[in-house]
């Protein structure tokens, strides 16, 4: 813009006239003329401060808005304007361009597993103890873990409509009294490989022992070792007989609350993006879907997420044991 302005100051004392300089620059000629009249009287074309509104609150009143917030993140813009006793003073809106002004947004806050101290500190051993497995090691461990598929997933829905349209079928979620949902048990190796198993009932001992017997011939070899969380059916003592009589090597200890350090939650999250978007009517409908997204998830998917494994070891330590993006 200022390179423009100087532009018509250098086409006018090149003795262009007012007219021809604002058609060529498709402006009024008034224009011209306050762009002029602004070199002469200042000898330059850049904006100068102007007085604007005045402050309505204080700096004062502004760190009382903000600190509120910093104590209490979950306040809303309503509840700061009373605790900072501005709510006479200004309009809601200038209490979020405050909180915006000094970097303070309206977010949705992430959902993270509760850490208690030891849980941290078993985080930090078990990575450190790992920082040095290379690739290969990496690829051989099998990833495992059970999943709920809800057949109407209770999530945020975004949706586009006009004012006043917001009872009309198409624009609402339409929530049921009772869960219709399905457990399904998945496992992923370094090469792309993965099963997927759908679970007849709750997943106690007998039945997580059923599901490996069904799927492990299909992905588990004698130089892999299985992941698994420290689920109850997972740690009995008649799975830990299951292990030993089949000769299954299994990653111990894993630390509990550690679902970022598991790369099969990452494929959890794409399958259920997948089936959200497919719609399926029932649970014979969402477990067809699931296997054809399940399969639609390429190797070159899977390899990235073990690729992911240094990285994810690196920000649990840069975390001191604590959470982390993944």
């Amino acid at each position: 813009m200022q390179h423009a302005r100087e532009k018509v100051v250098s086409l006018s004392q090149d003795g262009k006239s007012q007219r021809q300089i604002a058609s060529d620059f498709g402006i009024s000629r008034r224009s011209v003329q306050y762009i002029l009249k602004k070199f002469k009287n200042y000898g330059n074309v850049a904006d100068h401060p102007r007085s604007g509104r005045p402050r309505i609150l204080s700096r004062r009143h502004e760190r009382r808005v903000v600190l509120a917030s910093k104590k209490d993140a979950t306040m809303t813009a309503r509840r700061l304007q009373t605790e900072a006793k501005v709510n006479l003073l200004v309009s809601i809106d200038t209490v979020k361009r405050i909180l915006r002004r000094h970097g303070l947004y309206g977010r949705i806050a992430l959902k993270k597993p509760l850490l208690n101290k030891k849980q941290i500190k078993n985080r930090l051993q078990w990575c450190r103890q790992r920082l040095s497995w290379n690739s290969d090691m990496w690829r051989n461990v099998i990833f495992s873990d059970e999943c709920k598929l809800d057949l109407r997933p209770n999530r945020r829905l975004y949706i586009r409509r006009s004012i006043g349209s917001r009872l009309r079928a198409k624009y609402i979620r339409q929530t049921t009294k009772f869960s219709h949902s399905m457990m399904i048990w998945g496992a992923i190796r370094g090469d792309g490989n993965r099963v997927l198993v759908r679970c007849k009932k709750n997943v106690d001992s007998s039945e997580y022992q059923r599901v490996l017997n069904d799927a492990l011939s299909h992905i588990y070899s004698p130089g892999n070792v299985l992941q698994q969380d420290g689920a109850p059916a997972h740690t009995s003592s008649s799975t830990a007989r299951y292990f030993e009589e089949n000769n299954i090597r299994v990653l111990r200890p894993w630390p509990a609350q550690s679902p970022d350090l598991s790369v099969i939650e990452s494929v959890w999250e794409i399958l259920k993006e997948k089936i959200f978007h497919r719609k399926p009517r029932t649970l014979d409908d969402l477990w067809e879907v699931a296997v054809e997204e399940w399969n639609s998830i390429t190797r070159e998917q899977i390899r990235s997420l073990y690729d992911s494994i240094p990285r994810r070891l690196n920000a649990v330590l840069v975390s001191r044991g604590g959470h982390t993006k993944y």
